[in-house]
């Protein structure tokens, strides 16, 4: 059952965000300009994401301890790479993929997979306290503001890695909106849980 909840809110909004967004944009732009190589690549790597996915819900016994690590390492730089090539290759410019690596690894890979994980991984290990309500617990109302998250991203991705020249477009506007409003959320809750935390232990 926790094998589920991890993939569920953890690995599968994780992949959307990093990984299937940016091949799935690539495949659009590719189609509406009839780039049908860019097309068969970007829709390659989609599926290769899918498989990687789905491999390691049903096969981790695949991946061995002493080989988790350099898996771990040699997964994050293929993401980054990922992430940053998709508009490099459309617009047929390598300066704009190194600098795009550092962006989408300090922008979006590292904030994203803190906020997902952090919380899945503790409303996991306290889900069966009986003194814990999930709906008060600080990490189950992060996991609440995923969605918002994840429609932030996507508009942050547009600006900084994309770099469209329309950037007044509404769902692109009310994404950078929600990225504030849940960056203050959090805030927020971080703020109020700490001293709930401090106030119970005077």
């Amino acid at each position: 059952m926790m094998k589920i909840y991890i993939y569920v809110f953890g690995v599968l909004p994780f992949f959307l965000a990093i990984w299937a967004y940016p091949a799935i944009r690539g495949a659009i732009s590719a189609f509406r300009r009839k780039s049908w190589w860019q097309f068969s690549l970007f829709l390659f790597l989609l599926l290769l994401g899918i498989f990687y996915v789905v491999h390691g819900y049903f096969f981790p016994e695949k991946v061995s301890r002493e080989n988790e690590d350099l898996v771990v390492f040699a997964s994050t730089l293929l993401v980054s790479l990922v992430g940053a090539a998709v508009p490099a290759i459309v617009q047929k410019s390598w300066k704009r993929f190194f600098l795009n690596v550092p962006i989408f690894f300090l922008g979006f890979f590292l904030p994203l997979y803190f906020y997902i994980f952090n919380a899945i991984f503790f409303c996991g290990s306290i889900l069966g306290s009986p003194d814990w309500i999930w709906w008060t617990g600080f990490y189950a109302k992060k996991l609440a503001l995923l969605p918002l998250f994840l429609w932030a991203s996507a508009a942050m991705y547009e600006v900084e890695i994309w770099r469209v020249e329309n950037r007044t477009r509404l769902w692109i506007v009310l994404g950078l909106l929600m990225g504030v409003v849940t960056y203050a959320a959090y805030l927020v809750l971080h703020v109020r849980e700490t001293s709930s935390i401090l106030i119970s232990e005077c």
